[in-house]
């Protein structure tokens, strides 16, 4: 499972993500508290999208308009890889003033799911762009190369609008019932496993039985749920070593562990490192 996650608001953000294709792994937009815009462009293998119950399937050369309460993960059992841009809605703003082109911001305020089929010419224009700015990011934006940015950035908002005239409604509804409740289990366990570490709590705010729900989650993700809810543990506790100097005390305290002994040997236990090595770790 893959949570994207937002520590600052700095207007915007370009990735490059690789879904597997072997296992049930979901990429979550949602919980965005800055980034109101998700564009997705397809490079290679399949994608399948969803937005409540709306979902399309997206193939290379494809590009997305995402709301963000939504998901994605690989489908056809292969590896997909994607471009994710995700932008504020003060970045757009202020991006489209700068260039006096207010045109698309009607299109993108709808939230809606679309899928816009680009020919060779707008998609090799498109990965360029998304290049460029991808380099800006990675290096940082001194003050000089704002301009550079910003043009980057019109320009790949009216490559859309030029593929916009193609744009095909290949939604489907066939969003299955298991399917639903496993999502809404991980969504769950992404928002509250550092006060929750127990599978019956899930259970009953999900209004199932422990039996049933580990059932449908180990049907498709491979996992139980306990591991689940352990892996997001970790990943929350890695976010807190890395990013904070608190002591081992207080993220124990902080993930709701009854005490710091526990804690280090949970993470000890799923990671191989105690948490002080591995901050040692990562501080080297």
């Amino acid at each position: 499972m893959v949570l994207i996650t937002s520590l600052e608001d700095n207007g915007f953000q370009v990735r490059r993500l690789q879904l597997r294709g072997d296992a049930f792994v979901l990429a979550f937009l949602y919980g965005m508290q800055y980034f109101r815009y998700h564009i997705i462009v397809v490079t290679e293998g399949q994608l399948h999208v969803n937005s409540g119950t709306q979902g399309l399937t997206a193939v290379a050369m494809d590009v997305c308009i995402v709301p963000p309460d939504s998901y994605m993960k690989a489908s056809g059992g292969k590896t997909v890889m994607v471009w994710l841009v995700r932008f504020t809605e003060t970045y757009l703003t202020q991006t489209l003033y700068a260039a006096r082109n207010t045109t698309i911001t009607a299109f993108l305020e709808q939230e809606e799911l679309y899928s816009l089929m680009a020919d060779t010419f707008h998609f090799e224009i498109i990965c360029q762009l998304l290049q460029l700015l991808g380099k800006h990011q990675q290096s940082g934006t001194p003050h000089h190369a704002e301009t550079i940015v910003t043009l980057t950035f019109n320009l790949l908002l009216n490559c859309l609008l030029e593929l916009r005239a193609h744009t095909e409604s290949r939604f489907t509804n066939a969003v299955r019932r298991k399917e639903q409740l496993t999502i809404a289990f991980l969504r769950l366990v992404e928002q509250q496993a550092g006060m929750h570490h127990e599978v019956g709590y899930y259970a009953d705010v999900m209004c199932m039985t422990r039996g049933n729900l580990t059932k449908t989650v180990r049907q498709l993700t491979g996992k139980s749920p306990k591991i689940l809810i352990s892996e997001a543990l970790v990943r929350l506790a890695q976010e807190l070593l890395d990013s904070s100097d608190a002591p081992v005390y207080g993220i124990a305290e902080a993930l709701h562990f009854s005490s710091s002994s526990a804690f280090v040997n949970f993470f000890r236990h799923h990671s191989g490192l105690t948490p002080e090595a591995y901050r040692n770790r990562k501080n080297r």
